[in-house]
């Protein structure tokens, strides 16, 4: 302390005599570095004598003092208190803090802050640290000492989320002393690392929630809805994925991406495509998270043209004479170069779309075949599901029906006749199963017909042999609505006849008629209308 007036004296002062009007005090801490603090303490008050104040003032610990009493050559003896005071007792403890560079999910323990003590007897048991690191949550600190009365405070913490925090600092020591000091965690958003997967895909067959690239983020807290995938599958055609799968214009309501969670913080990016084309495609993924952090990740689709595989034959038998109409379901079928019923080629085929065609059967001994397709990618493996029964009996035929034509609500008996009907599975009206059949014996089938629109279709008869082919003698009629009379004008005539009648149908606007001559008169007769003539 420097007493006013004698800025050359410092330490303690009470003996400035009469001139004396008060202290200057300059504590000479010096600069403090930012977020550090100093903490002391000041002392005032008054004493009935010198004697009084000084012992006051050691009771305290004070360092420096100043002391004050009234100027009067009796002023010490003048009443109480005649001794005024001001001490200042500086505390032992001096905090300093640190700059954390963390990550964001990655457990951190380490050096918090450190602090020096002018204690000479400071040991880190005399003290006690709550960390409060401004994320929610407060640990308590542990004190170690460096040498010369400094010491390091450590602690542990893991932050969940990137960011700057300020993790103030409390240190307590058995003295009583106090010090508080705040440090900067500046919290880093964790990396992505990221590996592309390869793929091996055949030309036009899907696949789908395939694993294309895997990534691990540091941040350990992490989960699938933090991140976002961006697939570029190489061929014009991209997806997004994220860690709730949604389904994507073109995708047929089937999501075409996702983000599956793995164990430590690991994840993989799946997908589902079809590739038209064979060859060699680069397959891109950028992995993004909620932060702002980003991987991309690049890796290989080989697509290769695969041999075509057969699933089914409809029917699955025929006449050995052939001609039966095949239909044969599997995979792969675009640009088919052959299909044949055994070793022998079919008649002639058609492919439908990809996984359809219809074959023509060819002639074949009795037995069983395997049924098989060709394409630039191989020709199909035989199995039970392409196997075709060639039969002794023949397919049957269809050489007649009656009647040739009916009504579009269907419900007419049909006799179908011709040949090889024993064991008849199966009767169509334009592919329209009969409502009803029944076999009168092989030359002669009696069918019900279904509803069907108005036109002209084939009539069809299917046993274990095939279906007979069609021709112009199995064709059936189904004629239009008949008319409805809604009104009739005139509605009397004499018996004469000879009256020009006009109808209004639903089907036709008006309908001129001639009445004929009657015999007897007061007759009621009724109009009716040919169907026919309506169609």
């Amino acid at each position: 302390m420097i007493p006013h007036g004698h800025l050359g004296q410092t330490g303690d002062f009470d003996t400035a005599g009469p001139t004396d009007q008060g202290a200057l005090f300059d504590f000479g801490f010096g600069t403090l570095a930012a977020n550090a603090s100093k903490s002391f303490y000041l002392y005032y008050g008054a004493a009935q004598s010198r004697s009084a104040a000084l012992s006051a003032l050691s009771a305290v610990g004070a360092q420096v003092y100043s002391l004050a009493q009234p100027s009067t050559a009796d002023g010490p003896t003048q009443g109480t208190p005649n001794t005024f005071m001001f001490g200042f007792r500086d505390t032992p403890l001096t905090g300093h803090p640190n700059t954390l560079a963390l990550t964001e999910g990655q457990p951190f323990s380490g050096v918090v802050a450190s602090f020096s003590d002018s204690s000479p007897s400071a040991q880190p048991s005399d003290y006690t640290v709550a960390i409060d690191w401004s994320d929610g949550n407060s640990t308590s600190g542990t004190v170690t000492a460096t040498g010369g009365g400094n010491f390091n405070v450590t602690g542990a913490e893991v932050y969940a989320e990137d960011g700057n925090y300020a993790a103030k600092v409390t240190i307590q020591s058995v003295r009583g002393d106090k010090a508080t000091v705040t440090s900067t965690a500046a919290v880093a958003d964790a990396p992505l690392l990221g590996q592309g997967l390869s793929i091996a895909a055949a030309k036009g067959v899907p696949f789908a929630d395939f694993p294309i690239a895997s990534f691990t983020d540091a941040d350990l807290n992490g989960v699938p809805s933090d991140y976002r995938a961006t697939i570029d599958w190489g061929d014009t055609v991209s997806s997004t994925a994220t860690g709730i799968p949604v389904p994507e214009p073109g995708d047929n309501g089937t999501p075409t991406a996702s983000i599956i969670a793995g164990p430590n913080g690991s994840f993989l990016v799946a997908g589902s495509h079809l590739y038209s084309q064979e060859g060699v495609y680069p397959v891109t993924v950028t992995i993004a998270d909620n932060s702002g952090g980003f991987v991309q990740t690049t890796s290989f689709a080989m697509v290769a043209v695969v041999a075509p595989s057969v699933t089914v034959t409809t029917p699955n038998s025929g006449s050995s004479a052939g001609g039966q109409a095949v239909r044969v379901s599997g995979m792969s079928f675009n640009g088919a170069t052959a299909v044949s019923f055994g070793v022998t080629p079919a008649t002639s085929f058609m492919v439908n779309v990809d996984g359809s065609i219809t074959a023509t059967a060819p002639a074949h001994a009795t037995g069983v075949v395997d049924i098989t397709v060709t394409t630039g990618g191989g020709t199909s493996a035989t199995s039970a599901a392409d196997q075709f029964t060639y039969l002794t009996t023949p397919a049957p035929a269809v050489s007649g029906i009656g009647p040739t034509s009916g009504p579009m609500a269907g419900g007419i008996a049909v006799t179908i006749t011709g040949s090889n009907f024993t064991g008849a599975t199966a009767v169509s009206f334009g592919g329209a199963p009969a409502s009803s059949f029944t076999v009168n014996s092989t030359t002669q089938i009696t069918a019900t017909a279904p509803p069907r629109p108005a036109g002209t279709l084939d009539i069809t008869v299917t046993t274990p042999s095939g279906t007979s082919v069609v021709n112009t003698a199995d064709q059936f009629t189904y004629a239009g609505a008949a008319p409805t009379v809604s009104s009739i004008s005139p509605n009397t005539d004499s018996t004469a006849g000879g009256m020009l009648i006009t109808l209004f149908t639903a089907q036709v606007r008006w309908i001129l008629l001639l009445s004929m001559p009657l015999a007897h008169p007061y007759s009621r007769l009724p109009i009716s209308l040919p169907t026919r003539s309506m169609a």
